[in-house]
């Protein structure tokens, strides 16, 4: 959209496309009692417990009316005359998860969700093609003749995955409260990265949405085993350290991602705080982190990747989570 409508023109309508994509799509996890945990550029990782009812059912019925919200978004038209084409591809596991609070709540607490059914997702969504939906064995144990199989995918470890036709069983909906409690600014700042709350307690929380010069650094990370009792304490302890880090030369972590091909932290140097040389910030950052990283017992060598270039800043997400 940059090259075809401009950086400004081409961020705004990225943005509005963004928005409604999302929204549509939010809606239709809370309203079969889902969440989001968290965005990882074109994706989002959902949670789903029995709290509603079977977790795998609602998942699943989720699944397929996703992608019927994401038919009305395959074919785009832009200002210009030009067609944008977006499809989408669900992954469902089920299983035992791990989910963690993790982070310095100056700076930001991360949610985190960890595990084998986390990595059983990733497989899936690696295996999956546009317009699919992909359900582990343990789904699909779960839902037995609900389910129509096109066929069966298996990835290098031998674990089995269903490409779905449909699905027949019924999944209890939940209706998104009309309102929810106001939490006080304390309660929330930990959740909230910190040079966004000032923006936000000073009137100026609204982001423009713009493509502007950043450097990325991407961490991946491996040693902790996510279904061992130590496993939060080491992640915390480790994210700690990378936040301390980022921040001292005026960084920040972005995200988290934790699937099939490892851990990775996503840190960014020049969108929130822009330096004219944020490529050396971000260079000396990575340098610490790995002689951090030798003196924590519990990780291997840390693998870094530092590149520079336009990107787009802003806020972006449905009308119940944005990030």
């Amino acid at each position: 959209m940059r090259e075809s409508l401009g950086s400004r023109h081409g961020a705004e309508e990225l943005t509005k496309h963004l928005d409604a994509v999302y929204t549509a799509l939010i809606a239709d996890v809370e309203r079969y009692g889902g969440s989001v945990i968290g965005f990882a550029g074109d994706a989002i990782t959902c949670w789903f417990d029995d709290m509603h009812g079977p977790a795998a059912r609602r998942a699943t019925a989720c699944a397929f009316a996703l992608q019927e919200a994401m038919s009305i978004f395959a074919a785009i038209a832009l200002p210009n005359g030009a067609t944008a084409r977006l499809s989408l591809k669900v992954a469902v596991a089920s299983g035992p998860a791990r989910r963690f609070t993790v982070g310095d709540p100056e700076i930001h607490y991360l949610d985190a969700l960890a595990g084998v059914t986390v990595v059983r997702t990733s497989t899936a969504e690696q295996l999956a093609q546009k317009d699919e939906v992909l359900l582990d064995e343990a789904t699909v144990q779960a839902l037995g003749v609900e389910l129509a199989v096109r066929k069966w995918l298996t990835d290098t470890s031998d674990e089995r995955f269903a490409v779905l036709t449909q699905y027949t069983g019924q999944a209890t909906e939940t209706a998104f409260p009309e309102s929810v409690p106001v939490l006080d600014a304390t309660t929330l700042q930990g959740w909230v990265h910190s040079l966004v709350y000032d923006r936000e307690q000073s009137g100026q929380g609204a982001f423009l949405s713009e493509f502007r010069p950043c450097v990325a650094v991407f961490v991946r990370f491996m040693g902790i085993d996510y279904d061992a009792a130590e496993a939060q304490a080491q992640l915390d302890a480790f994210i700690r350290q990378m936040q301390v880090i980022g921040s001292r030369y005026e960084g920040t972590l972005i995200q988290l991602n934790i699937g099939d091909k490892g851990s990775y932290a996503y840190l960014n140097f020049g969108a929130l705080s822009a330096h004219e040389d944020d490529a050396r910030r971000a260079a000396k950052a990575a340098l610490e982190l790995l002689a951090a990283a030798e003196n924590m017992g519990f990780l291997g060598p840390l693998q870094i990747g530092i590149t520079q270039g336009l990107m787009r800043l802003g806020a972006y997400g449905g009308q119940t989570r944005r990030t």
